[in-house]
């Protein structure tokens, strides 16, 4: 007998009624043990080696026949198994992606809003800017920048307003198209949910219900028209370089005026951490003209960005200016 091969060496089992041999006997107690079944089909093995009887469905069935630590390999491997089907593998960040604009009609400005899913705009600097801000020619652009950002969404119209997202290589830009002369500005901003791009196209208008006198930005206190207009305000937040731009608009002329001034604020308090001011800056001074003959407009106080001159600030009241001398 071969160590370690349950029957082999043994040429045959007892017949029914026969006495067992001694070698007999012992090759069916390691069959016993072995869990080789008695009636097992013999497989031919290499002719040069002795024969083996392998019982295979014993082996692929018989799961009492298992030892303990052949159970514990399969549960551990079952458990890692439905492990692997109940728990998603880690995907990747969707892109962030504009799905819709939207344009809603101010008495100041036309509001145009850009939604986006996938993320959110951080809003820092590079990732969202205007290439072109002004849009008097008809024209302006706001680009939004990101790896892997994309757009599905449809051109939206509105009051000769056209407004479409058109895709680039790391950018998505809103393309906004208008009647020449009919706005002056453009400004942005991200809304406090990180999902809404928010552009205002600027009215070039002398309409009362236009004005603003507070944008929590800047404040006027005091103007005048005539033939010598001039304003007077608060610098609510600190601006870049202290500076205003005061200046007089007539309807629909686009980013033409009638007269500019640029304004310093001055007697300012910085609050100790600089962020912002315990006593505001004040600005004052004369927009001169040069018309010869009277005219509505709108008298404005503003600021734009030194990055990409946005808009950042605006008030703005009508004004009658009259002929100067007059």
């Amino acid at each position: 007998m071969v160590p370690g091969m349950a029957g082999a060496g043994v040429g045959k089992l007892p017949l029914p009624g026969e006495e067992p041999t001694k070698a007999q006997k012992a090759a069916r107690q390691v069959r016993r043990a072995s869990g080789v079944h008695r009636h097992a089909r013999r497989i031919p093995a290499d002719p040069s080696r002795p024969q083996t009887s392998i019982d295979t469905r014993r082996a692929v069935h018989d799961r009492p026949a298992m030892t303990n630590l052949g159970r514990g390999t399969m549960l551990a491997a079952s458990a890692l198994a439905a492990a692997a089907v109940g728990v998603a593998a880690p995907q990747a960040p969707a892109a962030l992606t504009a799905e819709g604009v939207q344009i809603r009609g101010h008495a100041a400005h036309e509001r145009i809003v850009v939604a986006f899913t996938g993320g959110r705009l951080r809003g820092g600097e590079g990732q969202v800017h205007t290439p072109d801000p002004s849009p008097g020619d008809g024209r302006a652009t706001v680009r939004v920048s990101a790896r892997g950002i994309t757009s599905t969404a449809k051109e939206a119209r509105r009051a000769g307003v056209r407004v479409s997202i058109v895709r680039r290589r790391g950018s998505v830009v809103a393309l906004v198209l208008a009647p020449r002369g009919r706005f002056k500005f453009v400004s942005y901003a991200v809304d406090g949910t990180g999902r809404r791009l928010v552009i205002d196209l600027w009215r070039a208008t002398t309409a009362p219900a236009a004005a603003i006198r507070d944008d929590g930005c800047l404040r006027l206190t005091a103007w005048r028209g005539g033939s010598r207009p001039a304003v007077r305000g608060l610098e609510l937040v600190p601006l870049f370089e202290h500076t205003v731009v005061a200046s007089l608009r007539a309807e629909n002329a686009g980013g033409t005026t009638l007269g500019l001034a640029p304004l310093t604020a001055t007697g300012f308090r910085f609050r100790p951490d600089f962020s912002g001011y315990l006593r505001p800056g004040r600005f004052a001074g004369p927009i001169p003209h040069s018309l010869d003959r009277s005219r509505r407009a709108m008298l404005e106080a503003w600021s734009s960005s030194a990055r990409d001159g946005s808009l950042e600030c605006l008030v703005q009241v009508p004004v009658m200016l009259a002929p100067v001398g007059g």
